[in-house]
């Protein structure tokens, strides 16, 4: 008898399995804002397949706002984008490699969009870092896989990570559960990111804030940045 993946995803088989382990705030002065993957024109169907454009814009704006908020309390903010150097692709990881090889047999050539000096690859101008941020570029759907991004936290004496960005149940969530096992308490902005499916967001966000860490909101997360302000 073969799998079947295509069942409704019902949460509330979900609900109630695992308590909350992580419930306190953040520490402002060790706190790291991290955004993953905002890149390209935030009113463009994306390829991921977001269910909504709708959807994308409301994730954008609250980023947006959560970016500002982080500025203005001097929150450290990190910037991770997602690429290649390579016109080939050859140095991303293996499931990337087999999705470019699939759009190469289908006559595409994959590499235009995602070399990181292409215009998808760039990030919109209201999120774009600013002098003392930090821009990492990543090969991985983890970021703690090819950037050195643990070690530049630890460096800095980071203990919490808030997460805003693309995809939910990808590259945003697999970087945010990753986080526990480098030492770090992580929190997921839900209204700041979205995922390649309402169901495959939703059940991520639950996942995670029962057994790997936080899902707050940007305004919860607004007030918990601005509590280390004198």
């Amino acid at each position: 008898m073969r799998t079947n993946l295509t069942g409704t995803v019902c949460l509330g088989d979900i609900v109630g399995r695992a308590p909350e382990v992580f419930t306190e705030p953040v520490d402002p002065k060790r706190t790291a804002l991290i955004l993953i993957d905002w890149q390209g024109d935030p009113n463009e169907p994306s390829p991921h397949g977001e269910s909504t454009i709708e959807d994308k814009l409301n994730a954008f704006h609250a980023t947006e706002r959560l970016l500002g908020a982080a500025r203005a309390n001097d929150i450290t903010v990190i910037h991770v984008v997602l690429g290649c150097w390579t016109r080939d692709g050859r140095e991303m990881e293996l499931f990337k490699r087999r999705i470019n090889e699939q759009q190469c047999k289908a006559g595409k050539n994959p590499f235009e969009q995602r070399r990181f000096d292409a215009p998808s690859r760039q990030i919109p101008d209201s999120l774009r870092p600013v002098k003392g941020e930090i821009m990492l570029q990543k090969t991985s759907v983890s970021a703690f896989t090819t950037t050195g991004l643990a070690a530049i936290l630890h460096n800095m004496g980071i203990q919490y990570l808030v997460f805003a960005g693309r995809l939910t149940e990808g590259y945003l969530g697999l970087t945010a559960a990753e986080a526990l096992s480098h030492g770090f308490l992580s929190t997921i902005a839900e209204d700041a990111c979205n995922g390649a499916s309402r169901a495959g967001h939703l059940v991520m966000l639950r996942l995670f804030d029962q057994h790997w860490g936080r899902v707050r909101c940007v305004d919860e997360l607004i007030e918990e940045f601005g509590a280390g302000r004198d």
